[in-house]
């Protein structure tokens, strides 16, 4: 989104910030800065709610690509908010599924590829039965700059077994449709 041009009804002041925040190069202090002054404008009623909303989104994404120590200190964890997202639809899940023959853990987990760096976000929930099947959700964010998607997987054994590996991405848009695929997927393996 490197366009301005694409947000509406934003005042000509709220425009010329967006222009710095995406265009200009600034310290960590200077970015510090830059979230207190819009916090302050937002509190004395300067910035309407879409305005501070967009002014913020925008910061933030900024910040994680620049100096991510920060980012965690003014937005908190990069994956937070899917962590909370994946725990909320595993809780849901449960409802309806029994999880205690689990062999992989009922948890949100921390996938491999963001431990070593290849991947922004890859923060997941997954499923193993006694026959070695596993089906995962999992969101992904291939680097800072770029979309979180959603990623199922079916598979028996390892990723190696490359026969039985069933992936399917979805836009983040798909969010319900994806749900409905695990879902599907999990009701196919869970040890009954």
């Amino acid at each position: 989104m490197n366009n301005v041009d694409e947000y509406k009804n934003v005042s000509v002041n709220v425009v010329r910030i967006l222009n710095l925040i995406k265009n200009k190069d600034y310290t960590k202090k200077e970015l510090h800065t830059f979230f207190e002054n819009i916090n302050n404008e937002y509190s004395k009623g300067k910035v309407t709610d879409y305005e501070f909303e967009i002014l913020i989104q925008e910061l933030e994404k900024r910040v994680r690509i620049t100096q991510p120590r920060l980012s965690k200190i003014l937005f908190g964890p990069k994956d937070d908010k899917v962590r909370t997202s994946l725990s909320k639809f595993l809780d849901e899940l449960k409802t309806t599924f029994d999880f205690s023959n689990n062999n992989v853990g009922s948890h949100v987990k921390t996938g491999g590829s963001m431990i070593n760096g290849t991947k922004y976000i890859d923060v997941y929930i997954s499923y193993k039965n006694k026959d070695k099947w596993h089906c995962s959700f999992a969101f992904v964010q291939d680097q800072a700059n770029t979309n979180l998607y959603i990623m199922t997987r079916k598979y028996q054994g390892g990723m190696m077994n490359k026969e039985s590996v069933s992936e399917i991405i979805y836009e983040i848009e798909d969010l319900d449709k994806a749900k409905l695929g695990f879902i599907e997927n999990l009701e196919a393996i869970i040890d009954k």
